[in-house]
């Protein structure tokens, strides 16, 4: 097809005997299915993938793909006599143009006119998908009619995870929400960092900030920023709902959680004739590593890790952050995060790994006062907070 670049986009036919285009960049792959213009995959070069797809999903013509990037438009949730989450990942959609700039390559997918839109006023909508170091995917809705067009639009993203029991979801401190396993009873969400113990269903409402999920079995960030979007989705349907789901494996929820970029309920979308929407995400990933930075040299060194603590106050870090860190509750690097003070946290993060690393090297030079012994270890005291033992001779010495 005269569409394809060798090397980077390429059709195949995939699971159910459905289309699909595979676009390979320099960091990355990606598969987009024509069948919804549905994202299926994206993964960075050795990296575990972003996206989660069910293992039961059903890849068929008048059924909705489990999990990857469904588009939800024109409404979200369930509509009586319709299907849920509107039509417009039902339909099959058409690639209309594909380049390739640098080692990033960006594919354009747009919607034919389907019967079931006959009841709205005319409208077009193209799907640009662009594959680099980030997956950024943006939905492009033209009111082409002369009467405002109101909708619902949404990227139900679906996020591989290690363990739903070993993620936090940080960015939506403060934020309203309509719990939808009460009876959409509007709440105001207080964690910081959101642990996911039960079936989750939560629309945040007037929230446009970065959303990370922070995966400690991957070691891994996924971030996910957004713009032209107001609400944002958190959904795990957690044990029951699993097994009552046909196209979910019924342990998957461990392995799963959504984070969707959206406008829909009270952030419902308006566009007056002529007006263009454009709901946008980036997906990228960064690894864990200085998650426990904090935590190693306090346990290497408690007045270095006091000093160090000290002159991060006199950097006039906010006091919220230095009372987590007083706490010993989150790490600095992940507050600073959390702000998207992403600068400042990759400092703070190589000011505690310096430190960590330098306080190892100290101590691998140190003996045991008794034996002589290098083989010695940290250990908590009953009266001290850590303290050297010698593994030899079972000596304790001050660090």
């Amino acid at each position: 097809m005269s569409l394809e670049i060798p090397g980077r986009v390429k059709f195949s036919t995939g699971n159910g005997g459905l289309l699909k285009v595979i676009v390979t960049s320099d960091w990355s792959t990606a598969e987009i299915y024509l069948h919804g213009a549905h994202v299926t995959h994206f993964q960075k070069n050795g990296e575990p993938p972003v996206l989660f797809m069910s293992q039961k999903s059903r890849f068929q013509q008048d059924s909705p793909i489990r999990g990857g990037i469904p588009i939800i438009l024109p409404w979200f949730g369930s509509r009586e006599g319709h299907p849920a989450h509107g039509f417009a990942r039902l339909q099959e959609w058409e690639l209309s143009k594909a380049s390739e700039n640098n080692g990033t390559v960006k594919v354009h997918f747009t919607m034919p006119n389907c019967p079931a839109a006959a009841e709205f006023p005319p409208f077009a909508v193209e799907f640009v998908v662009t594959v680099g170091q980030s997956l950024t995917c943006a939905l492009l809705i033209t009111n082409e009619s002369q009467q405002n067009f109101t909708f619902e639009d949404c990227l139900h993203t679906y996020f591989q995870i290690g363990d739903i029991n070993q993620i936090s979801v940080t960015g939506l401190k403060g934020a309203a929400y309509l719990d939808q396993m009460e009876n959409f009873v509007r709440k105001e969400e207080t964690n910081d960092g959101i642990r996911i113990t039960c079936e989750t269903d939560r629309i945040y409402l007037d929230t446009e900030s970065t959303v990370e999920i922070r995966d400690e079995k991957l070691n891994r960030r996924i971030r996910i920023a957004k713009s032209d979007s107001r609400s944002t989705v958190l959904w795990n349907p957690w044990i029951e709902k699993s097994i009552r789901m046909p196209d979910f494996g019924d342990d998957e929820f461990h392995q799963m959680v959504c984070v969707e970029s959206c406008n829909v309920a009270e952030n419902k979308r308006t566009l007056t004739p002529g007006q263009t929407s454009s709901l946008r995400i980036d997906l990228s990933t960064a690894a864990l590593q200085f998650q426990n930075v904090m935590k190693s040299v306090a346990q290497l060194n408690p007045e270095l890790a006091a000093s160090l603590r000290e002159s991060l106050k006199q950097e006039q870090v906010s006091s919220e952050t230095t009372a987590a860190i007083d706490e010993g509750g989150l790490d600095v690097v992940d507050v600073l995060v959390a702000d998207e003070d992403f600068d400042r946290a990759c400092d703070v993060a190589e000011k505690w790994d310096a430190a960590r690393q330098a306080e190892r090297e100290k101590q691998s030079t140190r003996k045991c006062d008794q034996c002589g012994s290098k083989q010695l270890e940290t250990v908590p005291h009953e009266t001290l907070e850590m303290v050297l033992r010698c593994k030899a001779c079972g000596t304790l010495m001050p660090l």
